[in-house]
């Protein structure tokens, strides 16, 4: 997504859902005009010297001072103590833009590892400017790399295809499933709905830290969004105009990653890990929806894909809760019956998350 203060309206409140921010250009230490290949080498000397800021120094500092400090730390974090950069070992490696400039170095990390460390230039006016150093990150693969393909686009609709036949087929085995979980939380409703308004309270409190921040705190909150995200593929996929392949990388992220494989895990270990977590990652989630102020269609937009979106998170949450409470009543003995009220937490949020991956590539690629 592109910062607030360069991508105004309803496209930019769309794309924060994305977390899709541009990697800002970052100036370092540019005395005079060097050309390219030395600015280059300049940022890997820089860089190689950095160190990190210990926990002390970062708690001492003020808010502001610590904002400014973030992007940095973010986009060109400092190396660990010991990398060895053969500056002599220069390669130019082509690009598809001529304002911009790649060069890698062949590195040595502190326990004699090879690696490959990159620096990324950006002509600004007549002068280059840094926007990046740092290792290479490896390109992504396994089941990653498989859900940008044309493949995982027919799979994923194919599967929402059957999921919609299922849905209209009366008695289907999806229909019935969906029965159970909803016959789990009328059993549990107290568990259910303090759950909600427990995590939805939390994720408002973040909005609201989020538009109490001072603006020097935007870009930092920018960052770090763009850094926890960068991976899984939603900026190619989104930038490619395909709806089918960007609700495939939604999907594949927001059921697979986040609620099967994380949300899930923590809720089977007796409820309690699950809230942790979720709680504190949905208010830190939350602030950069602080940063702007939505109205009209795009609230009401944004609204419904909240909505989808955070009611499966915390239904699966809430299942953990269910699953402690059934133990607390029953005993241990019920742990079979508790932990498959979880499991029909999780089609509830499978079918949520279809819904909104397809809605949330239809109205960023297609409305925004």
């Amino acid at each position: 997504m592109l910062s607030p203060v360069t991508f105004p309206g309803f496209s930019r409140l769309l794309m924060l859902l994305l977390v899709l921010v541009s990697f800002p250009a970052t100036a370092l230490a540019q005395s005079g005009q060097p050309g390219p290949e030395e600015l280059a080498d300049r940022a890997v000397t820089q860089w190689r010297e950095r160190t990190a800021p210990d926990f002390e120094t970062l708690t001492a500092m003020g808010t502001v001072e610590l904002c400014e400090a973030i992007p940095a730390l973010l986009v060109n974090p400092p190396p660990p103590a010991g990398t060895r950069v053969n500056l002599d070992d220069r390669l130019e490696l082509p690009t598809d833009d001529p304002d911009r400039r790649l060069y890698s170095y062949s590195a040595v990390g502190p326990a004699d590892q090879l690696a490959v460390v990159q620096v990324e230039l950006q002509l600004s006016g007549d002068n280059w400017q840094v926007s990046r150093v740092g290792f290479r990150q490896a390109p992504p693969g396994g089941i990653r790399a498989w859900v940008q393909t044309p493949a995982a686009a027919w799979t994923f609709s194919l599967l929402s295809l059957a999921v919609l036949v299922l849905l209209l087929v009366p008695g289907s085995w999806l229909k019935r499933l969906l029965a159970r979980a909803f016959v789990v939380i009328r059993e549990h409703h107290r568990t259910y709905t303090v759950s909600l308004v427990l995590l939805f309270g939390l994720f408002a409190a973040g909005v609201f830290t989020g538009s109490q921040l001072p603006e020097e705190c935007n870009a930092a909150i920018m960052d770090t969004v763009s850094t926890a995200v960068s991976g899984v593929g939603a900026t190619e996929a989104y930038l490619s105009g395909n709806i089918p392949r960007a609700a495939t990388v939604t999907f594949h992220q927001n059921f697979v990653v986040v609620t099967a494989s994380t949300l899930f895990s923590l809720a089977l270990l007796f409820g309690i890990p699950a809230y942790l977590f979720g709680g504190f990652s949905f208010f830190a989630q939350a602030i950069p929806f602080g940063l702007i102020e939505p109205a009209g269609l795009e609230l009401l937009l944004i609204g419904i894909l909240l909505l989808l979106e955070l009611f499966a998170y915390f239904s699966v949450i809430a299942g953990g809760g269910i699953l402690l409470v059934t133990l607390f009543r029953k005993g241990f003995q019920a742990l079979p019956e508790a932990v498959g009220k979880l499991l029909l937490m999780v089609p509830l949020a499978g079918l949520l998350l279809l819904i909104g991956a397809w809605y949330e590539a239809f109205i960023i690629i297609g409305v925004g």
